[in-house]
């Protein structure tokens, strides 16, 4: 009788993800949800769970694009703007970038070379994706 119990409740969970997936135009999220397929691995995260910025080292970035560390696909335009694009900070690493220009009075230079805003240093949040914002010798 469990095992009659434990396939149906299988089946059942398997319908719903095939029924999640046909009426789904575009991507499906690790959590059910659709998101438009260029949305996929594009940097920004569009999946509450966060699973459309995960694995994604197999995907092949456009001409033009740039492929962030972890595989997003940004366009290249975006690489060394001062502007966090990849969610790894790759786009404004030294490596990609000329040596590191100092930014605005009202912004934070992030140990990787980036700027965020000055009222996010020390918030108690990561936005520097080295942390640097939140390190405790700044922050005091």
């Amino acid at each position: 009788m469990r095992f009659v119990i434990f396939v149906l409740i299988c089946y059942v969970a398997l319908a719903i993800e095939a029924d999640d997936y046909e009426d789904c135009e575009g991507s499906l999220c690790k959590n059910g949800e659709c998101i438009d397929d260029l949305d996929w691995c594009n940097g920004s995260v569009e999946c509450s769970d966060g699973s459309d910025e995960m694995d994604c080292k197999a995907t092949l970035c456009s001409y033009g694009a740039f492929k962030c560390h972890y595989g997003a696909c940004i366009p290249a335009e975006k690489v060394c703007d001062k502007e966090f694009d990849c969610l790894d900070g790759s786009d404004e690493a030294f490596q990609n970038c000329e040596p590191p220009t100092f930014c605005k009075p009202n912004k934070f230079q992030c140990g990787n070379g980036g700027c965020v805003d000055l009222s996010k240093k020390c918030d108690g949040k990561f936005d520097c994706p080295d942390q640097s914002d939140e390190y405790p010798p700044l922050c005091g």
